[in-house]
């Protein structure tokens, strides 16, 4: 097994009459050459996962809470695009693009205040640019105004204690996590695809 990531998923579930099981495996070839783990203490106010900067393309991501009390809500953290000069109304769940820097982002949410407005997009990549025409796959389009920002911690999970997860990743956006009622240990392993 060379520049692969093997995983195996298995779950039984049983409610009186109804019995569901499942047992998965799969492969990924991985092209990437880098990976990081890492045990870190997360407190209860939201903090980023330490990662490398050359951890940078998509991915996997195994977490596991190994404190036996307390929960940990997993989180991501979408950037910002502030906007003027908007010619086109941008919508949500639609790809925005960079025309000078071919960046790109899911847009997740507008802010609009007629000629100027924010964008909170996720499963960026690349840098956006100063003053570049940004538009959507649709009406949407206006002028950059400064580079991208972050928005704060968006919670999608729970951890409860000893529980862990798969997640695919995107290199591009930055994952977290807080904790409960007190800190928390968790373990991740990330590995490039």
């Amino acid at each position: 097994m060379a520049n692969e990531l093997y995983n195996k998923i298995k779950m039984a579930y049983s409610d009186n009459d109804v019995m569901i099981k499942i047992d998965h495996e799969f492969i990924v070839d991985i092209t990437g050459d880098d990976y990081v783990r890492r045990t870190q203490n997360i407190g209860t106010t939201p903090e980023s996962f330490t990662v490398r900067p050359d951890i940078g393309i998509d991915g996997f991501m195994y977490i596991r809470n190994m404190d036996t009390t307390n929960f940990a809500l997993l989180s991501i953290s979408p950037q910002t695009l502030a906007y003027d000069g908007e010619t086109g109304a941008f919508t949500t769940n639609l790809l925005v693009t960079g025309t000078t820097s071919k960046a790109t982002g899911w847009i997740g949410y507008v802010q609009d205040s007629g000629k100027t407005g924010t964008l909170i997009i996720t499963e960026t990549k690349g840098t956006f640019q100063d003053d570049e025409l940004i538009f959507d796959t649709s009406t949407g389009s206006a002028t950059l105004n400064g580079t991208a920002g972050f928005a704060g911690h968006v919670y999608f999970g729970k951890l409860k204690a000893g529980e862990s997860c798969l997640i695919r990743y995107n290199g591009y956006d930055t994952y977290g996590a807080k904790a409960d009622t007190s800190s928390v240990q968790l373990e991740y392993f990330m590995i490039e695809e």
